[in-house]
């Protein structure tokens, strides 16, 4: 890989398909790929432009508690954006509206036609915001920041202004997950449990209405989805319990939000996210009936193995088909001598079932008989100890 009018910034010489480029400096790149035998060799030059993009919009209120008529100190980042980057705010408030921009960017989204001309990019990003609400309501302010080449990155923050000297509740959930590839995991078999929190500042003892919400998330972009029914679940508390085998596997938002109605009623509401995942449970390996590991075969005894008959998939109810499969059986003494041809016999068999024949096997001995159970991609092991008696 050469950059434009520079030196070869990348040498790949390995014969695997696929391999890594750093690409650390905006500019435009040649990949020359060259694939040879002893008898014949051909190339592919392909171009690559690597430009910046909109990355990391943040927006935070910096006043704890906002009244009407005094400043609203704000601050708006954006970790990485282009040089036609424009930057809206909507503030929600008798159609006012600015926009940010580097000189020669195109701003001309219909969303933000009475927009005015506030600054750069740079300016914005670098100093706080300020800002002044003069009547008691709920505002919706909205800041959107776009390019030329598609790239959005927008966020919403819900203001109360109010003469009761509130702050919106401070709301957390325990062990949340912030990145939706960083998800808690949880077992389908197994319940969920997620525990909300709220810091409350106000000097008025105000009614609060709790709220759960469940959201379907691509486990590949970590676009939201559809919403999940939890209807039929509790969702008005601060403790949000999802049974056993309720959600299909998947990764999911959940959404904790807290709302207090003040005397001028002017609401306050706080939220809180957090990402999980539903994946497999693992497969529960049984070779006797009740889940023994231990008994004793008379010599003149026979004893049937069927962990087919007793072995559970837990994400499945367990009146239904199981669809678990035995791979192998395995055989071996618990004092580590020899074991006999019999029990050298059981490690070839692939069946379903395995019959202990105690006159086959040497008395006062015991062995350990191991099962390899599978279904789809998960396997278990499950062990018995038979004493020969």
């Amino acid at each position: 890989v050469t950059v434009t009018s520079g030196p070869v910034i990348f040498v790949n010489t390995s014969t695997e398909n696929n391999f890594e480029v750093p690409f650390s400096v905006v500019g435009t790149y040649v990949l020359d790929v060259k694939a040879e035998s002893p008898l014949f060799s051909t190339n592919i030059v392909k171009t690559i432009e690597i430009e910046k993009r909109l990355k990391g919009l943040e927006v935070s209120i910096r006043n704890e508690i906002l009244i009407p008529g005094e400043p609203n100190l704000l601050q708006v980042t954006l970790i990485d954006f282009t040089a036609d980057t424009c930057l809206y705010i909507d503030w929600d408030y008798f159609g006012e509206q600015v926009v940010y921009s580097e000189p020669g960017a195109a701003c001309n989204d219909p969303s933000f036609t009475g927009a005015t001309y506030a600054g750069t990019v740079a300016d914005i990003t670098s100093s706080r915001l300020m800002y002044n609400y003069r009547i008691p309501g709920e505002y919706t302010m909205r800041v959107v920041a776009v390019n030329s080449n598609g790239d959005t990155e927008s966020v919403s923050k819900l203001i109360s202004i109010s003469y009761e000297e509130c702050s919106g509740p401070k709301v957390s959930i325990q062990d949340s997950r912030s990145f939706f590839y960083l998800s808690s995991r949880h077992m389908k078999s197994r319940y969920i449990r997620l525990r909300g929190f709220a810091s409350i500042n106000c000097p008025s003892n105000l009614a609060n209405v709790k709220k759960w919400t469940v959201q379907v998330v691509d486990e590949l972009t970590g676009q939201d989805g559809a919403n999940v029914d939890i209807s039929s679940l509790t969702t008005n508390k601060a403790e949000l319990y999802i049974p056993s085998r309720f959600l299909p596997l998947g990764t999911y938002k959940a959404t904790y939000e807290m709302t207090m109605v003040a005397g001028d009623a002017v609401t306050f509401s706080g939220s809180a996210m957090t990402y999980f995942t539903v994946v497999l449970s693992d497969l529960i390996g049984i070779i006797v009936e009740n889940g023994m590991t231990f008994i004793t075969v008379g010599t003149a005894q026979s004893y049937l193995l069927e962990p087919l008959r007793y072995s559970l998939d837990p994400d499945i109810d367990e009146t239904e088909p199981q669809g678990i499969s035995v791979i192998s059986w395995n055989c071996d003494t618990l004092d580590g001598s020899t074991p006999d041809a019999a029990c050298i016999g059981f490690r070839s068999a692939t069946s379903s079932t395995l019959n202990i024949q105690g006159s086959a096997l040497t008395e006062g001995q015991t062995y350990i008989i191991t099962v390899i159970l599978q279904k789809g991609t998960r396997t278990t092991r499950a062990e018995l100890r038979v004493m020969i008696d």
